[in-house]
């Protein structure tokens, strides 16, 4: 059976990255390429408020929006999530309109996939073609990316070249791209203590002082005041575990508090039963994580395994989660083909991976509106974190291994 796959797979790889190719144009450039009412006005426009000097008033919704509507009165943003080094990203840009840098940076984003491809390729050892076709099977969670004019493309390149750095003992590019990212997503912080116990010093200091370079440019040009407004916000929307400054509700952010938050406001459970749901749920994954890290402490992949796991955690404790979040989960396959896992596991996490991809598009087309499928994507996102969790685990129980194949092992 799993030989007639990988034959099978073997002569349809080609046209199926044909057609993965064309969903990402149908589905990802050409609608970006056309509209420019969602996202992309959050970096556009907050870069010309820094130029401006009033980038602390992008912390008010109704003030940002206001700026937003002087160029398309079509178009909506919310900044208060970002720090204020998210206003850097578009300054190169600022002098087009905003169509024309959207237009620009779809462009861009699609050159940085390539580059992505090929650098997957490098790192796990597959062919160009495979590594495409496993890319493209991140399915609307990168077509969304290019669509909205997001930028976690761009994240999800410096994160590829900063493992490729780490890897070769690259420790100033490694430790440059990495707080790049903490500077405008505060992930690779999150790092800060696995690579403080496995004493890689040096890679630390080049990461924090890349990262408070950022933000003291960033000061610089946009002063005090919206270093103030960012505290506010971030105390508002991350200590507090708001959105925005609301109680998260809406479905789109798919995540466990949304759903306790729903059902405390509907009366089905009281205030402490949702606090007790809430810590549970996280409790549950993060003793998985430490039990496994714990079997893995002395083993040569430790860090690496560690450093996956982080990325999980993150993503499944999120409040407010978006499709394009879920292309963190592109580096974890280098730690998958690193160990070795076996073909099975690797065919189960594929297989998660497609359905985080494309089941939440598919409930979308349908309307089907359940308990369980309106939080179709948190529930892909946790098969996809239980399959990692067990192969790793076999993975350790076994002494490593087992078949060293999987439909995406055909060799350059």
């Amino acid at each position: 059976m799993e030989n007639t796959i990988r034959v099978t797979y073997r002569y349809l790889r080609v046209p199926l990255l044909l057609l993965l190719s064309l969903a990402c144009l149908r589905f990802g450039v050409i609608p970006g390429w056309k509209q420019v009412n969602s996202d992309f006005p959050n970096y556009y426009v907050s870069a010309q408020l820094l130029q401006k000097g009033i980038l602390h008033e992008a912390y008010d919704i109704e003030k940002f929006n206001s700026h937003i509507h002087e160029i398309n009165s079509n178009a909506d943003g919310m900044f208060v999530m970002y720090p204020p080094t998210t206003a850097l990203i578009m300054q190169a840009f600022t002098g087009f309109d905003m169509l024309t840098a959207k237009r620009i940076w779809v462009v861009l984003t699609v050159g940085m996939l390539v580059l992505i491809i090929i650098l997957f390729a490098k790192i796990t050892n597959i062919a160009l073609v495979d590594a495409g076709n496993l890319l493209l099977l991140c399915g609307f969670n990168l077509f969304n990316d290019i669509m909205l004019g997001q930028v976690y493309t761009m994240m999800l390149l410096l994160l590829i070249v900063a493992h490729l750095a780490w890897a070769r003992q690259s420790w100033i590019t490694a430790g440059i791209c990495w707080g790049v990212v903490a500077a405008l997503k505060f992930l690779p912080l999150f790092f800060l203590p696995l690579l403080l116990y496995k004493k890689q010093f040096r890679l630390v200091g080049y990461m924090i002082i890349t990262f408070f370079f950022i933000h003291f440019i960033t000061y610089l040009v946009g002063g005090v005041e919206v270093y103030r407004s960012f505290f506010a916000a971030f105390i508002q929307n991350y200590v507090r575990g708001e959105v925005a400054g609301e109680i998260p509700l809406s479905i789109q952010y798919q995540s466990m508090q949304v759903i306790v938050n729903r059902l405390m406001l509907q009366g089905n459970i009281a205030a402490p039963i949702g606090t007790i749901i809430t810590l549970l749920w996280k409790l549950t994954w993060l003793l998985i994580a430490v039990y496994l890290c714990f079997r893995m402490r002395n083993q040569k992949y430790f860090i690496e395994v560690a450093y996956s796991s982080i990325i999980l955690l993150l993503l499944l404790f999120e409040n407010g989660s978006a499709t394009y979040h879920l292309l963190f989960t592109v580096p974890i396959w280098f730690t998958v083909y690193k160990l070795h896992i076996s073909e099975a596991g690797k065919g189960f996490m594929l297989l998660a991976f497609i359905c985080m991809g494309f089941i939440p598009f598919l409930v979308h087309v349908a309307q089907l509106h359940t308990f369980i499928t309106d939080y179709s994507r948190l529930w892909c996102l946790c098969l996809f974190a239980a399959c990692y969790f067990y192969v790793v685990i076999r993975y350790h129980q076994s002494g490593g291994g087992g078949i060293h194949n999987s439909p995406f092992t055909i060799h350059n």
